[in-house]
């Protein structure tokens, strides 16, 4: 399973995750309500261990009372940055940092490895983190 697979794969079971805690349900109580026999499925599932056909995601998205777009839905950009897929997710982005998103993408797309590493570490300086990615806290 390539990267990319993998890390959509853990931020839709931490979906899952999270909106079953809301609810209220154990792991074993969802998988019931998904037809699943024990709870294995589901924790692999939350874990981003195993992928879900898509006549699962319906039944956990009426279990769960979230909308499909939730669990499959938001991520708009992936990039593939040194081996490890960076991924961004939707949260209110309007028009103008939507067109610059796709201008980034097809920038970084392009950059090679030394580009890549000055870019995360001017990056960094600028959000205020240090090279563990730890923000300061002022």
């Amino acid at each position: 399973m390539d990267n990319t697979k993998k890390q959509i794969l853990k931020i839709t079971g931490e979906r899952i995750r999270r909106a079953r805690l809301v609810k209220g349900l154990t792991q074993g109580e969802l998988a019931a309500l998904c037809g699943y026999s024990d709870n294995t499925t589901i924790y692999k599932i939350e874990k981003g261990k195993q992928d879900i056909p898509t006549s699962k995601i319906k039944l956990l998205c009426k279990a769960l009372d979230i909308d499909f777009n939730y669990l499959k839905g938001d991520i708009d950009y992936i990039i593939n940055v040194g081996g490890s897929a960076i991924i961004f997710e939707r949260r209110s982005v309007d028009e103008r940092r939507d067109d610059l998103m796709h201008k980034i993408a097809d920038l970084l797309n392009k950059a090679s490895e030394k580009q890549l590493n000055q870019i995360l570490s001017i990056i960094s300086v600028i959000v205020g983190g240090d090279e563990d990615g730890d923000a300061d806290m002022e």
